[in-house]
């Protein structure tokens, strides 16, 4: 059997606790495997990589992820508390989340959709790819040395449309509803610390902005938003009958992003410039004047 390397004992110290002894090594076996294997990083390439130093038969390796015993949830809570200790106690974790396909070929694929492939599509043209829909939630990380910052992926969740899992019973979940979820896990596991969520428009909705609103001493979220808008402010009585039934749900209408960029009035060590986007999108760039 192998040794554990200096540089990863704190990690391998972590995570054995999450595993019984026999599944903690051959997790550590293929971990180490993954980061010498070039190619394709599979269970069956990383056992051809690390075969002469492996302990017990190698089907041991490949029913690791699907009969072990461990949780899920305290492994990633190992990852998360390893990732942010390279931040300062102090500083706000800025978190990015975004949703990816993978690819799944064949008919007895558990849980397979048909997805939207963002790549290959345009607004023209929708191409679907049949697979897995993922949210993927990472730190932003500024390492020494680097200019820009590391995008250190920590926890994710399979995305479920209603036609996929209703037939599965299990309750669909959208990229909104799953990130709040995932949200709300960090948040618990670091009862001390800030967030800034930032993320597109199937992450950043309204329910992620009533989420934030509810905890605003700890979240604040930043998500994209048209620059013709139309804004309206909560009724004053949600009780009220609307002309076309039911309660109304708007209240005065308020200005749109782009009439409120026109009336922004910046300190004067700022200089900013306002770009449109394709979608009608208005960007705000701030930049300090060099003195």
């Amino acid at each position: 059997m192998f040794s554990i390397p200096k540089a990863a004992e704190p990690l391998a110290q972590a995570i054995c606790l999450v595993f019984t002894r026999p599944t903690f090594r051959r997790f550590t076996a293929l971990m180490m495997g993954l980061i010498v294997t070039m190619g394709r990083r599979t269970v069956s390439h990383t056992l051809a990589v690390m075969g002469p130093i492996l302990d017990g038969h190698w089907c041991n390796y490949h029913r690791l992820y699907s009969s072990a015993k461990f949780s899920m949830w305290a492994l990633a809570a190992v990852l998360v508390r390893q990732v942010v200790a390279l931040l300062p106690a102090e500083v706000v974790i800025e978190l990015v989340a975004d949703e990816t396909v993978d690819g799944k070929e064949g008919d007895k694929v558990w849980a397979k959709g048909a997805h939207r492939d963002p790549v290959r599509s345009s607004s023209s043209k929708t191409v679907i790819k049949f697979g897995h829909k993922w949210l993927v939630m990472c730190i932003l990380i500024r390492l020494k040395g680097w200019d820009r910052p590391w995008a250190l992926p920590i926890l994710c969740g399979l995305c479920l449309s209603p036609k996929v899992a209703g037939p599965m019973g299990r309750r669909s979940k959208t990229p909104s509803q799953l990130a709040r979820q995932l949200l709300i896990r960090l948040m618990r596991w670091l009862p001390n610390r800030k967030f800034v969520l930032i993320g597109d428009y199937q992450v950043v909705t309204h329910e992620t902005a009533e989420f934030a609103r509810r905890h605003c001493d700890r979240v604040t979220v930043i998500g994209r938003l048209r620059g013709d808008a139309n804004l309206y402010a909560p009724p004053k009585n949600p009780l009220r009958k609307s002309s076309a039934g039911g309660c109304v749900k708007k209240g005065r209408k308020i200005p749109s992003p782009a009439a409120t960029i026109d009336k922004l009035t910046l300190p004067s060590i700022y200089s900013y410039t306002v770009q449109g986007l394709q979608d009608n999108s208005a960007l705000l760039i701030l930049a300090p004047i060099k003195t």
